[in-house]
């Protein structure tokens, strides 16, 4: 695998929990929804109501089950990625790509966390990235 996959193939983790926050976000909003809808008042009938919200509610119950599902996703995902990062021998190239790929932080970030300059931690980053395993290498590593 090249640089450029390995750093995709690392990067799917944050992706899936920025996707998991989008999902949070909606469950919100649906779940405000459902609470703007008052029930009808007593002997007032209003089936329009009862339907918007068993309609809210059964699109709640989806979300959550959308979220428990990729929370499994993420944490196989995670647990994958965070033993390609610990098949890296050095320990600061490990700390860098943990900051980077399991933390979500910037290059400016992980600079200053790090005490090095900014092309500094580029060119570590390229280094650990050779010394990376991906899924289908981690055990021969």
């Amino acid at each position: 695998m090249t640089g450029k996959e390995k750093a995709a193939y690392l990067s799917r983790y944050k992706k899936l929990e920025r996707h998991l926050d989008q999902k949070v976000e909606e469950l919100a909003r649906w779940r405000s929804r459902a609470e703007k809808v008052t029930p009808p008042l007593l002997g007032a009938g209003d089936r329009q109501t009862g339907d918007r919200v068993a309609f809210a509610v059964e699109k709640i119950i989806d979300i959550e089950e959308e979220i428990a599902a990729d929370m499994a996703q993420i944490s196989g995902v995670r647990e994958g990625i965070r033993a390609a990062i610990a098949a890296v021998d050095d320990d600061v190239l490990q700390t860098l790509l943990y900051y980077r790929y399991i933390d979500g932080c910037t290059w400016e970030q992980i600079a200053a966390r790090m005490s090095y300059n900014y092309r500094w931690v580029l060119r570590l980053h390229d280094r650990a990235l050779e010394q990376v395993a991906t899924p289908g290498h981690i055990d021969r590593c």
